[in-house]
């Protein structure tokens, strides 16, 4: 991505990036993304600060709603007044002291139980299936993971693809070369943050049992860290100084979450929709009373929908994590590996993928309860796979993109693609091997009498076996989405029609195994496998080539 971001105008940010990338004069990508943002960010700022009210709660006792107001107060004062500056230098010491406390407790934890009291603790505690069963990789509880809840938990890695937050740090490396660096450094980081939660859900059932958090207590899974750190260095080893330094390891981790997301929103009102949209003429100090405005009110409404200390944080961050995940996920990825995604394939795609996450998890549309909660399937598999369906139809319906995207791509201009293409001039050496990958054709293929890159006779010219690839790819992949889709429909349908089928598999996944649907998402999967392995296998012929 870093890549082409540098020839779409050095874009450093998602919304300038699509801009850029698709040509859009009246910035209507740009409005668009914004929004998107605005409204999922606040659902992640709800989050930061929910979490802020309960850690000041279980640790100073200090009822949820004071605790909530004070934590957002501070939040909001240094961001008001520091802005980036003050973001940058609070987030590395805060993301220190996260890192301190996550490798630290829940070792130390593991060496004051011991290692042979895992397991009989484990079952002591009453663990569904048993200590082998909490332990194991393949089971939920007592029995095996259902389709829907494997398919909605590996569909959390594809959020990635469509974090602005994340998206940012790796547009804004300094120089390609830097990639590797910046690539290790978050797989690292990744590992050893998802490793410790993992230690700390695990070891802090054990060590906090049975006066905490268990039979004799009744801490919220959502305090366990909390709880660890009061145990360990109040009770067990009365070092409470040190307690503190890692409960504020805690409140860093929080805070630095919640100022990111305030400055980040108040970065697309105040300069992408004020300043490059509504009033251009506006000036860098208007600009920054709006930015402060809009810190404010976003503050005011995250406040009010954290308000509820019955919110699950995990919940919030799960809605926001899908909405931005499906908005933008899909027309990252399709913008950078097809090149024949367009302006209206854009638009459509991260309206369809928001769109849809907003109605699966919000809207009560099944007798109370809203489709995420009837059926367990995870919003942002929904909202991702509408999406990239939206972009195919909809940039196949349209104009295809324009000779600057092209010229853009290739670091030329778009009087030297006009040529080219008129077979006026022939591109030189270097030029000539970027057209070749960006088309996936050969040299002569490019260069053959009436060979044109959009036109069908580049099909023809190819061996069978080759233009059967490229021909057979796009029925296939669009006859697996269509199928996978119509699968999953039907099963919601069935699951919500059908309540005495009910069984420990679930609605949904009783109404996949029971029915058609089961069959055609099978079905639309494979065909989308295959369909995947035959580009694949013509993109590596292509470099070959």
């Amino acid at each position: 991505m870093r890549k082409y971001t540098i020839r779409a105008n050095n874009s450093l940010t998602l919304p300038a990036y699509f801009e850029n990338r698709f040509r859009d004069k009246k910035r209507v990508l740009l409005l668009v993304s914004s929004i998107v943002i605005v409204i999922f960010f606040l659902v992640y700022t709800a989050s930061a600060l929910s979490a802020g009210g309960k850690l000041f709660n279980s640790v100073f006792g200090v009822d949820y709603h004071v605790a909530l107001a004070i934590g957002a107060a501070v939040i909001l004062i240094y961001t008001f007044m520091g802005g980036f500056m003050a973001v940058c230098v609070t987030d590395f010491i805060q993301g220190s002291l996260m890192l301190v406390g996550l490798l630290v407790v829940p070792i130390a934890a593991y060496f004051m139980v011991g290692a042979d009291q895992v397991k009989p603790i484990l079952d002591q505690s009453g663990v569904v299936g048993g200590a082998s069963a909490y332990l194991s990789l393949f089971r939920n509880g007592d029995r095996s993971y259902t389709a829907v809840e494997i398919i909605s938990q590996l569909a959390w890695g594809l959020g990635y693809c469509g974090m602005p937050h994340i998206l940012t740090r790796f547009m804004a490396v300094k120089n390609q070369k830097e990639l590797r660096k910046s690539r290790v450094i978050a797989i690292i980081w990744v590992t050893i943050s998802l490793a410790a939660a993992v230690a700390i859900g695990i070891i802090g059932r054990v060590y906090l049992f049975p006066t905490i958090l268990g039979t004799e207590g009744n801490a919220s899974t959502e305090s366990v860290f909390i709880e660890m750190i009061t145990k360990m260095f109040t009770k067990d080893t009365n070092l409470p100084f040190i307690g503190g330094i890692f409960l504020c390891g805690i409140l860093a981790a929080i805070m630095s979450t919640a100022d990111s997301q305030l400055l980040v929103t108040a970065s697309s009102v105040s300069k992408d929709i004020y300043k490059d949209i509504l009033k251009p003429e506006s000036d860098e100090k208007k600009v920054l009373k709006v930015s402060r405005f809009t810190v404010l009110v976003v503050a005011l409404l995250a406040f009010l929908i954290a308000w509820d200390p019955n919110n699950s944080i995990m919940g919030l961050v799960s809605n926001a994590w899908a909405g931005l995940g499906s908005a933008f996920g899909p027309i990252v990825v399709m913008s950078l590996f097809w090149r024949r995604t367009n302006f209206a394939g854009a638009v459509a795609g991260i309206v369809s993928g928001g769109g849809a996450v907003l109605i699966w998890d919000y809207l009560p549309l099944v007798h109370g309860q809203t489709l995420g909660s009837a059926t367990g399937l995870y919003s942002l598999v929904v909202g991702f796979a509408l999406s990239i369906l939206c972009i195919v139809i909809f940039s196949l319906c349209t104009k295809k993109p324009s000779q600057e995207i092209l010229a853009e791509r290739l670091g030329v201009s778009t009087q030297d693609v006009s040529r080219w293409e008129s077979g006026e001039v022939l591109p030189d050496a270097e030029k000539l091997l970027q057209l070749c990958r960006v088309f996936g054709i050969s040299a002569d293929e490019l260069l053959g009498e009436n060979a044109k890159a959009d036109d069908a006779s580049d099909f023809l010219s190819l061996p069978l076996w080759r233009w059967s690839l490229r021909v057979i790819s796009p029925p296939l992949a669009f006859a697996g989405t269509a199928a996978a889709l119509t699968g999953l429909t039907g099963a919601v349908y069935h699951a919500l029609t059908a309540d005495q089928w009910y069984t420990d598999f679930g609605r949904f996944g009783t109404a996949l195994r029971s029915t058609w649907c089961g069959a055609v998402l099978s079905a639309g999967l494979l065909l989308l496998a295959i369909a995947l392995a035959l580009l694949v296998f013509e993109v590596l012929l292509s470099k070959r080539d």
